[in-house]
């Protein structure tokens, strides 16, 4: 799409970003309109992330605060599972 990151410094930043946050955001990169949270699946065997997303109506600032912890709690949970360890 037109918001999709194109140029090498600005992808380098994006990745910092989320880095520092824990989570990356898909602001319509993919699909124009719609918003996703994704977080990574620590110890999983293949790379593998679990998200949420929906339209950018719903997908409010706001929301992604509220979401982004539990999303990285059972992201956690996941990856403890595929190891064959309990969470």
């Amino acid at each position: 799409t037109t918001h999709t990151i194109v140029d090498f410094d600005e992808l380098a930043e994006e990745l910092e970003r989320t880095r520092r946050r824990g989570y990356a955001l898909d602001e319509g990169e993919q699909e124009i309109g719609v918003r996703c949270i994704a977080v990574a699946v620590p110890g999983s065997p293949q790379p593998l992330a679990v998200s949420v997303s929906g339209p950018l109506t719903r997908m409010t600032d706001e929301f992604v605060a509220l979401a982004s912890e539990p999303l990285r709690r059972a992201a956690r949970a996941i990856g403890a599972e595929m190891r064959g360890a309990r969470p």
